[in-house]
This record gives C-alpha cells, structure tokens and sequence, in this order.
C-alpha cells in the first residue's frame, strides 16, 4: 500500500487517470506511461450491492446491515469514483459488469483509496475481483494513516466484457473508502506488435 499525507491533492493525485503514485514521502513519482491499452474497466456509476447469494468472499458478517446512502457514486477530485462509509455499511460486496473482453496477458490493475482510518485495533478487508481472478486482496491496519492500495495482475485467461468485477470492503469502524475502479494498464495484443 502506498501511505500519503491526508491532502486533497493527494486524493488529486491518487485519481488521476495518468499513470502516477504518490511516494511513502508523498512527493508525486511518475510511473508507467500511459499506452494505447490503458482503458477503464469498470463503470463505477454501474456497481451495485450483491446478497449474500452472489458474494464470493468468506468473511461476511451475519449481520450486514448497509445503510443504502453509504453505498454511492460520486467524483473526487473530478474523476468518477465509488465511495463506502462504513459508519453505516461495515461490510460491503458490490459488482458490476466489464466493459471491455480481456485476453491472456493483459494487465490489469485495481486502485482504492481511503482517508485516515478510525476505530478499534482491528483491521479492514479490501479486494477487487474480476470474476474469480484476485487483483487487489489487501488488509490494511485499523487505526491507520490515509493511503492507496494499489495492485495489479497479468491474466491468464480470457475475461468476456459483461464478466462480474467485485468491489469488497470489511472494515471497523466510521471510516471512507473509494474504489478507484479497474483499468487495463497493458495488453498482449499491444506488446506483440
């Protein structure tokens, strides 16, 4: 995970659809350029809350009450983003359809930010699926600094556009996360040209 400052400009930086990261120091580092591959993945107005019977992660609570209005689309910073307050939703598993058909070989790569983490000595659960393939399955320490989990993988097999991609979030404690969403950040078909 990468730790910032809690700054509006590092939200800024941590959305912005340019390849860039903020280091542990919170100075800007330039990443991977963008290439004619990079695409978004996901429609983050799209994603909505899955029962019990579609949620493929393990440690869902018996009790899961999620207030609808902590589950939102919004924008930060001027880009689209899904947003969680777990004040009201501790435990959320939302999807939503692929946009795009992926091949073998494609990276993709998943981004979620949260603001300073409040609450008991405990820790949150945060992972991005496509289908049954993990690309983000992170814990992040509770109570913890503002920071961006970001992680990516190269598949293994083709991923047809509609495939479900899962957000989830089990978190302790009145905190705020953000699903940055899911980009295709390289491609077989354009390293092997």
């Amino acid at each position: 995970m990468i730790r910032c400052p809690s700054s509006l400009a590092v939200v800024a930086c941590a959305l912005s659809s340019v390849s860039h990261a903020a280091s542990p120091s919170g100075d800007d580092v330039a990443t991977d350029a963008p290439g004619p591959c990079v695409v978004a993945l996901v429609d983050l107005s799209k994603v909505i809350p899955l029962g019990p019977e579609a949620d493929p992660f393990s440690d869902r609570p018996v009790d899961d009450l999620c207030e609808p209005e902590a589950l939102q689309f919004e924008e930060l910073g001027g880009e689209p983003v899904f947003s969680v307050e777990t004040g009201a939703c501790a435990y959320a598993t939302t999807g939503a359809p692929l946009t795009v058909s992926l091949a073998p070989g494609d990276i993709v790569e998943a981004r979620v930010w949260h603001f300073s983490l409040f609450g008991p000595n405990a820790e949150a659960h945060v992972a991005v699926r496509v289908g049954d393939i993990d690309v983000l399955d992170e814990r992040v320490a509770i109570p913890g600094e503002s920071g961006l989990s970001l992680a990516s993988a190269t598949l293994e097999s083709v991923q047809p556009a509609g495939t479900l991609v899962y957000f989830h979030l089990h978190n302790h404690g009145a905190n705020s996360w953000s699903w940055l969403g899911l980009r295709r950040k390289g491609c077989a078909a354009c390293s092997s040209t």
